[in-house]
């Protein structure tokens, strides 16, 4: 009796609804700014519990600050916990990125505003370990690496680091699968814009900081949230129309 023919699986339906919940998540949690470190933690542990064989996550940006190059969040499943680092502006800092994939992909990206992937097998016949982290991975343990840049904004020769990185390895024998993947890529876009709520809060009042000084820095981004219904004329005591704000008083 003649076999079967191999039918391609087609996309789970339970991973469809891990998708939508997940969006649902990452759109909550940056309406309400919730810090990356923490958003990204939960994230990660929200992946495992989907069933991806999660062993080590990494996110990262570019900022403005005149002394930090950057803001990284690295993930290890057997510390369950996010470490953030500010890398300090210098030498060391282009390097590693010159040296990382997200170099690669951002001068693949070239201004094209597509979320830009890489996939790396790091063990068995089809090892391919062409940058040096993924050595380092390989050699403790990782045996899949996935990353995607997802460009932020206009992404121009002026601004060719406008985006966030993001990379995810496992140890699994088998490495990461396909529904794996896809529920990954799916969502990483509704994190990357919940993660930048609460970034550019967080740069601008590093930069304010930096040029004003802590407590001014501190106080601009206060004021900025500041009901503006409740904000008087000094001269009158008549609350303030919004427009009011920027005209001369």
């Amino acid at each position: 009796m003649r076999s079967k023919p191999v039918i391609a699986t087609a996309p789970s339906v339970k991973t469809d609804g891990r998708i939508t919940e997940l969006h649902l998540w990452a759109v909550h949690a940056g309406l309400r700014r919730t810090p990356t470190a923490i958003l990204f933690e939960d994230f990660c542990r929200r992946l495992v519990t989907a069933g991806v064989p999660l062993w080590r996550a990494f996110g990262g940006m570019r900022t403005l600050h005149p002394q930090w190059a950057g803001y990284t969040y690295t993930w290890w499943r057997d510390r369950n916990v996010v470490d953030p680092v500010r890398r300090e502006r210098g030498e060391v800092y282009e390097q590693d990125l010159r040296d990382s994939p997200y170099a690669h992909l951002r001068d693949i990206a070239a201004g094209r505003g597509l979320p830009l992937r890489l996939r790396r097998r790091l063990s068995g016949s089809e090892a391919q370990r062409d940058f040096p982290v993924l050595e380092e991975l390989a050699n403790s343990g990782a045996t899949d690496y996935v990353a995607e840049l997802i460009p932020v904004g206009m992404v121009t020769e002026a601004f060719p680091d406008s985006g966030i990185g993001f990379s995810f390895a496992t140890d699994s024998p088998e490495g990461f699968g396909e529904n794996d993947l896809r529920l990954i890529q799916a969502v990483l876009p509704a994190v990357a814009l919940a993660i930048m709520s609460d970034a550019e809060h967080t740069i601008a009042a590093g930069l304010l900081a930096a040029y004003l000084g802590g407590d001014a820095g501190r106080r601009v981004p206060e004021w900025l949230n500041v009901d503006r219904s409740k904000v008087f004329k000094p001269s009158c005591g008549m609350p303030m129309s919004a427009a009011s704000l920027h005209s001369p008083m």
